[in-house]
């Protein structure tokens, strides 16, 4: 557990070093000694930086796994286990949206997206294989902490799928239920998928390298914010539209709707390996959703 500390991994809240409980320790350490008390006076200065707050309790003490007004109270083995463990950012996919969340997190919170760097990070992405498959397998994942007497150390970040606003996906509902039971942290993203985030710089230089998709990038910056914001940019609209969904886009040409598409818009976005800028993400109205996003995981860490 110290090693964590020292690591950057993890705060003291207790006990002060001054105190002669660590002084076993701190003997055969002592190179620790100054970063143990800088971590024990900051958390005492400003509180924890990370919500998740775990209490060592003595063998034979009531134990409680689960984070209740956000402490967990475990044995020692438990704690060491607990800290040591990297914490999992469930998404649908490690790679795109992985890199995805590291790329707009950076803009927003620089040492949280250092986390993930290394070949033992605190924090990692874990690849879900959809919502529908995050869903089936929360339970055997929050198992495996259970079984080993820890609070599920994970996160699920996935996309909204909404149509318009004020849907509410059945998959969604399912996910959230699930979420619940296994006392796991869930986020969904305000639009419907992670190429709705991406800036009119982006599509613009999308299209100017690749020229057969500049019609389909005029007419999806032509779009209202909320349409913008909930069409399906990634392959277009592929089904009848009907309800609120065609109230969203009502006036506009239907076979623009299907035609327009940017299959590999966000691949491309990727592959310049950049953060957007606070004036890219003020204009697609999500720099505080990512700021929220960055808070909910450094909470969990």
């Amino acid at each position: 557990m110290v090693l964590t500390i020292v690591a950057g991994w993890s705060s003291l809240s207790a006990p002060d070093p001054g105190s002669g409980k660590l002084d076993i320790y701190l003997a055969a350490h002592p190179a620790h000694a100054e970063l143990l008390t800088k971590s024990y006076v900051s958390t005492q200065a400003y509180g924890a930086p990370f919500a998740s707050t775990v209490a060592v309790v003595d063998d034979g003490q009531p134990v409680d796994t689960a984070f209740h007004g956000s402490v967990a109270r475990l044995t020692t083995e438990c704690a060491a286990l607990f800290v040591d463990t990297p914490l999992e950012v469930v998404v649908e996919n490690a790679r795109n949206d992985g890199d995805f969340f590291q790329s707009f997190l950076r803009a927003v919170d620089t040492s949280l997206v250092d986390l993930f760097a290394g070949t033992r990070p605190p924090v990692k992405f874990v690849n879900g294989g959809g919502v529908t498959e995050i869903v089936e397998s929360l339970p055997a994942r929050a198992a495996w902490f259970y079984s080993r007497g820890l609070p599920p150390r994970m996160i699920v970040l996935v996309d909204s799928d909404r149509k318009f606003p004020g849907h509410s996906p059945k998959v969604a509902n399912k996910l959230t239920a699930a979420c619940i039971a296994e006392q796991v942290t869930l986020r969904v993203l305000e639009k419907r998928a992670i190429e709705n985030y991406l800036s009119d710089d982006v599509l613009d230089a999308y299209a100017h390298s690749n020229s057969d998709v500049s019609a389909s990038v005029v007419f999806i910056r032509q779009l209202s914010s909320a349409q913008r914001d909930y069409f399906p940019i990634k392959v277009g609209v592929t089904s009848v539209l009907g309800g609120d969904e065609a109230k969203l886009y009502a006036g506009l040409d239907l076979s623009k709707l299907a035609s327009s598409k940017l299959p590999n818009a966000m691949t491309y976005f990727l592959s310049l390996g950049v953060s957007p800028s606070d004036t890219e993400l003020v204009s697609r109205d999500c720099l505080v959703e990512m700021q929220t996003i960055a808070r909910d995981i450094r909470a969990e860490l």
